[in-house]
């Protein structure tokens, strides 16, 4: 075994991929980065909308910060449930059952593949966007790789996700 021991799961190799008919539980994992403060609260209202019968859980992989607070608080607006998965492996059962994750966390995205579930990540640094292009999956950057360049840095700025049309799930 090479990578991220999350990767794998011994027991799913060979299985089949969830195909839900519809998606009953849906997962949002929050960004570690401020600067996608809005960008997931857009995206957490496009979601709701789309989405408005499912259970949705608004998940935090590491002990809560200001901006995962700040994103608790306007998710429950739209009657998502907050969900801790850090701390014990345990907490992350949640994903066993769910038929759809969407957010930022790299490992939130690598335990719904090997859980053989649904996933989209938005990668908000070259270790997600390293993993999309390395299996291929569904994801994308989170910014705009075509910053600004400082001093032979890429400063990141935002994706606006309005610009990504309409929310289809095939």
């Amino acid at each position: 075994m090479t990578g991220d021991p999350a990767w794998y799961d011994p027991e799913m190799i060979g299985t089949s991929f969830h195909k839900p008919d519809s998606i009953d539980q849906l997962v949002f994992t929050t960004p570690h980065d401020n600067i996608y403060a809005e960008q997931a609260k857009a995206l957490l209202a496009r979601l709701a909308k789309k989405f408005e019968s499912s259970d949705r859980y608004i998940v935090l992989q590491s002990a809560p910060k200001d901006l995962d607070r700040e994103l608790i608080s306007f998710a429950r607006e739209y009657n998502w449930q907050p969900h801790y998965a850090s701390h014990d492996t345990d907490n992350l059962e949640l994903y066993r059952e769910s038929d759809l994750h969407v957010g930022y966390r790299k490992h939130g995205h690598l335990a719904h593949l090997r859980w053989r579930r649904p996933s989209v990540v938005l990668a908000e640094d070259s270790r997600a966007q390293g993993l999309n292009e390395t299996l291929g999956t569904g994801g994308f950057p989170a910014y705009d790789p075509k910053g600004d360049s400082f001093h032979g840095r890429v400063s990141r700025h935002r994706l606006n996700i309005s610009l990504l049309g309409n929310l289809t799930i095939c």
